[in-house]
């Protein structure tokens, strides 16, 4: 996780080995991202990787639902009938004095205002968000597979090895639940969408990689592609908990060691699918930028006088997500003993756009061995002088800020080192964790030199073979990655769709109306 000289932290990462992947397990979060980020795109994978040209894949895959008129009728341009249901988050009655401390707080000290639209191409200032959760019931992957009597799921299988003959993806090997091998003949494409850390693995397994690897594995390079595995970006996090007067937060009702409300809130969500239960926690996020801090570091002057723009936002993208979550959050907090009484709130710091960049590499040539994951957090120095002045601005807004500086009693467990620059770099040293968005190890690229598939998703070197999922990223977008990974997956849909004409006959006028001027 952690790879530097003078400190190094090896953690376990999480995956969703279920239908539906992560999407089973992630923070529900639905934020699309800045039309700037998008455009960035364009530079490794074409024009047709705008965020204009993306727009409609955004929306295609989602239902928007806004059953309290939360929002203006306008947001209806964020679903189209998708099998992902939408919405703004649900604000619970309970934590209205929560979220008004929050925005009274934010609006006293951060320099932002109250944003009501972060769905038009521009993230910024504090915002209601959606959430993939309708009715009490989270939305995942799995439901596109529903009644779909072409699609045969293999449950409890491995990937080993894609087949490529004379540069022809021609099938896959895959150990079954019964420790099978069978080998799956192709008559099309294959389409990779392991994800971050299993799609580079699987290419490397199959021979398709970088040449010297390979070779210290004893695989056969079938071809040398030199970023496969490489460009591992994921947003690190800062998680920081402040334990709130009783009857501000939600821990009594939903960690049920510490609360007498929690049968109550077992009982609500079955009866009704409402309450505490039904929340993803996380109703407001705030997307700062800190230019005024940045400033003040010579370090990011020396770095934007080199570059000739800001390294973490050259479009004006916000700096941080900040996700205000009103109870103690153990996923972002392993090594932090869980409180055993009281209300907190958990604030989560994530940097949006690191300079620093992992790999995924293999550990043995065995398919059933997990690969070598190295996020590398803060490998890149600039990444570290950001996230302190994150942490600080933050820690001002609701230490200081009008309402929250009255819900907070004290920091949990300790109070971080603010005004020491060498000991906060090392208490985020030992805090830091992953924000759960591995992206970019097989990322988009003009050239086999540039990127491992190509702006079609095609994989540079061989025929017939796509990797469709978040690896593809070639910039990780400035928000939760769940809403871009969906876009990616449509917009790859549709490029099948488009190369097929034969097996979707049905749907051209549809694809070409999306694709719109797509250069294929």
């Amino acid at each position: 996780m952690v790879n530097r000289a003078d400190y190094q932290r090896a953690e376990h990462n999480t995956r969703g080995k279920i239908l539906g992947g992560s999407s089973c397990l992630n923070y529900f979060t639905w934020i699309q991202g800045s039309k700037g980020t998008y455009d960035g795109w364009t530079d490794y994978g074409g024009d047709d990787w705008s965020y204009d040209n993306c727009r409609e894949y955004f929306a295609k895959p989602a239902t928007y639902h806004d059953d309290h008129s939360y929002y203006s009728p306008d947001m209806a341009k964020t679903g189209r009938k998708g099998p992902i249901h939408i919405g703004p988050a649900d604000l619970l009655p309970r934590l209205q004095p929560f979220r008004s401390a929050v925005s009274d707080a934010w609006l006293s000290h951060s320099g932002h205002g109250l944003t009501k639209d972060i769905y038009s191409g521009n993230v910024n200032g504090l915002a209601h968000v959606m959430c993939s959760i309708h009715n009490g019931t989270r939305s995942f992957s799995g439901y596109f597979v529903e009644n779909k009597p072409n699609i045969t799921v293999k449950s409890s299988a491995r990937s080993k090895k894609i087949i490529v003959d004379n540069g022809m993806a021609t099938g896959i090997l895959i150990q079954d639940s019964e420790g099978k091998e069978i080998v799956f003949k192709a008559k099309k494409e294959i389409i990779v969408s392991s994800g971050a850390f299993g799609s580079p693995h699987l290419l490397l397994l199959s021979g398709i990689g970088p040449r010297d690897h390979l070779s210290a594995h004893q695989i056969n390079c079938t071809v040398d592609s030199p970023q496969c595995g490489r460009h591992l970006l994921d947003h690190p996090v800062l998680p920081h908990v402040f334990r709130l007067k009783d009857g501000q937060g939600l821990d009594q009702a939903i960690r049920s060691q510490v609360g007498t409300q929690h049968t109550e809130a077992l009982a609500e969500y079955a009866r009704d699918r409402k309450g505490p239960l039904s929340s993803g926690l996380l109703e407001l996020c705030g997307f700062p930028r800190i230019d005024d801090q940045l400033k003040a570091r010579k370090e990011w002057r020396a770095e934007v006088e080199s570059r000739g723009c800001d390294p973490f936002g050259p479009q004006g993208q916000p700096h941080f997500e900040l996700d205000f979550i009103p109870m103690f959050a153990k996923p972002f907090l392993p090594h932090v003993a869980t409180p055993s009484e009281g209300d907190y709130m958990t604030i989560i710091t994530s940097l949006l756009r690191p300079i620093s960049e992992g790999s995924v590499q293999l550990n043995s040539a065995d398919p059933l061995d997990n690969p070598h994951i190295n996020t590398n957090y803060f490998s890149d120095e600039l990444d570290m002088v950001a996230m302190r002045e994150g942490v600080r601005f933050v820690d001002n807004v609701v230490l200081h800020g009008n309402g929250m500086k009255d819900l907070i009693l004290e920091e949990y467990p300790k109070a971080l080192p603010r005004d020491s620059d060498e000991e906060l770099r090392q208490a985020i040293m030992e805090r830091v964790t992953t924000g759960y968005h591995p992206s970019g190890t097989c990322r988009m690229g003009k050239t086999i030199s540039e990127g491992v598939v190509s702006g079609q998703l095609k994989v540079h070197g061989v025929s017939n073979l796509r990797v469709i999922d978040a690896s593809v990223f070639p910039i990780i977008p400035d928000c939760r990655i769940q809403s871009p990974t969906y876009m990616t997956a449509e917009k790859g849909a549709d490029l099948i769709r488009h190369d097929y004409p034969d097996l979707f006959p049905a749907n051209q006028s549809n694809v070409a109306e999306r694709l719109g001027g797509l250069k294929i």
